[in-house]
């Protein structure tokens, strides 16, 4: 008997275990989005966060309905700009944009130790072209990675096509305003900056470049700054009130008969005495942050800027081993002598190159890659791509600065004493070593991140503070429907049930 439960019994007992370990319900690939697999296999699935949005055709579509609406109104409108209007390719310009080839996007997030590898991937269809070529070209290993010492605090590296921008805005002009807004857009670029010897055209073919820059926190050094605050010197002029509103002025032509009495002389006015008091900024130490930033292709600027300082003695030219520039250090302020800023030119590699300190200099150029032994910096690109054309990467000893300098602005401010608990309650949730990698794909484009919000905290922080939607959910929450009827549309009957949808949007949203 009892053989013979356990036999009935074994089929319920494997029930859950087969519904756990069953695969996830995907449709079947006549009926899945032709773009899902080409996002899915660049994002992790199963994590706290899982998005996947389809707009193959969508933007097009979108912008055969703004033609259209345009259309309506383009009668309306002064004859240049109608015509204007007329000519705009919609589809064209998304095109020239790149934004036409947006195919697909999605997001993934997941908890890794104490922070989410967030990830997002665009799925362009072929590959970034239009804006998107501004963020550089095929990724490769960053320098970046190679150039901070030890004890690195920032990095931030980016390349930078902005010759990509010139191409975007030429083929925009030529569809809207034809030859001749090429034409004029030509001339402008012609013309030299005020005080330099090369046009804009030619500092904009320089401007396929990439910028490098990398902070280090001194745990000694500190430099002494004024903190925002009213202008240097206030005049306060002390002058007797006068209330001109019941002042009356009566002369004997307004009365008859009554004569004038002979004019008395009168004592003279001491003049307002004007007082100056001297309003001497609050000043606050932070710690010294010594700096190394690089420009590739830039550094002819440095030759550029040779006469604007070559008759000031507080500037020292400098040339040694192929580097060539100009050094500040005779021109620092009293509280920040503790820098000595160099603005070099690399000659063999044509970087320009703006450094703190010669010493800071030396520990970066000696490419010895130290940051890459420090713990934090491990943790922080644990699992990210070692190449792309974008990166970031902060420590936590940022956060520790920048919760001490709250404190110092808090000092002697009754609401800053109340707010400051809580701002370093938020601080405190960022220090954590974080990395962020821009890469581009064949087919897209590539964000990786850890980060200490997934995907859901982001979104809810870029949201909150957004002015524009603020205010249309104070204007559409807030205000009565009667009231945006007579605002926006004249107080006219039909149009005023249309502001009564507006408002009940606005309440969803």
């Amino acid at each position: 008997m009892k053989r013979l439960l356990y036999l009935l019994l074994i089929p319920f007992l494997g029930l859950p275990v087969s519904a756990q370990d069953a695969p996830a319900n995907l449709l079947p690939p006549e009926k899945r989005s032709a773009n899902f697999d080409d996002v899915a296999r660049h994002l992790d699935l199963g994590g706290s966060v899982y998005a996947f949005v389809d707009v193959d055709g969508d933007l097009s579509r979108l912008m055969t309905h703004v033609r259209d609406l345009i259309a309506i109104f383009k009668d309306d409108a002064p004859d240049e700009v109608g015509a204007m209007l007329g000519n705009l390719n919609f589809e064209g310009i998304l095109d020239v944009l790149g934004l036409g080839s947006i195919q697909a996007v999605g997001l993934s997030s997941y908890q890794e130790g104490e922070v989410f590898r967030n990830k997002t991937f665009l799925l362009l269809e072929e590959g970034p072209q239009g804006l998107f070529r501004v963020m550089g070209g095929d990724p490769h290993p960053f320098g970046s990675w190679q150039l901070a010492p030890a004890g690195t605090d920032l990095v931030w590296e980016q390349d930078l096509n902005l010759k990509a921008i010139e191409e975007v805005v030429f083929s925009i002009l030529n569809q809207v305003m034809g030859p001749p807004g090429v034409q004029m857009a030509e001339g402008v670029l012609q013309q030299k900056p005020d005080g330099l010897d090369f046009t804009w055209k030619e500092l904009i073919e320089k401007l396929d470049t990439r910028v490098v820059a990398i902070g280090r926190i001194d745990p000694v050094q500190r430099i002494t700054v004024p903190l925002p605050g009213p202008s240097l010197q206030s005049v306060i002029y002390e002058i007797e009130e006068f209330d001109e509103a019941t002042a009356v002025d009566i002369s004997a032509e307004d009365v008859p008969g009554l004569e004038e009495p002979p004019m008395e002389p009168v004592a003279e006015e001491e003049p307002p005495v004007a007082i100056a008091r001297e309003n001497q900024p609050r000043m606050i130490e932070v710690p010294l942050l010594d700096f190394y930033l690089s420009v590739e292709n830039m550094g002819w600027l440095v030759d550029q800027a040779a006469k604007e300082f070559e008759n000031v003695q507080e500037i020292e030219k400098f040339s040694v081993d192929g580097w060539r520039g100009y050094g500040f250090a005779g021109q620092m302020p009293p509280g920040a002598q503790a820098y000595k800023p160099y603005l070099l030119h690399e000659v063999d590699t044509g970087r320009l190159v703006l450094v703190s300190r010669p010493e800071f200099m030396n520990a970066c150029v000696a490419n010895t890659g130290g940051i890459q032994q420090d713990v934090d910096f491990q943790t922080a690109v644990q699992g990210l791509p070692n190449q792309g054309n974008g990166f970031t990467y902060f420590s936590p000893d940022v956060v520790d600065v920048a919760g001490a300098v709250l404190a110092d602005l808090a000092e002697g401010d009754p609401d800053g004493q109340k707010v400051l608990p809580w701002a370093l309650g938020v601080l405190g949730h960022f220090k954590k070593p974080q990395a962020i990698v821009y890469a581009n794909q064949p087919d897209g484009v590539l964000v990786a991140a850890n980060q200490v919000f997934s995907h859901k905290g982001n979104f809810f922080m870029a949201l909150v503070p957004n002015p524009v939607v603020l205010g249309a959910m104070f204007y559409t929450v807030l205000m009565p429907s009667s009231e945006m009827a007579s605002h926006a549309f004249g107080g006219e009957p039909d149009r005023g049930d249309a502001a009564t949808d507006l408002k009940d949007i606005g309440l969803a949203y």
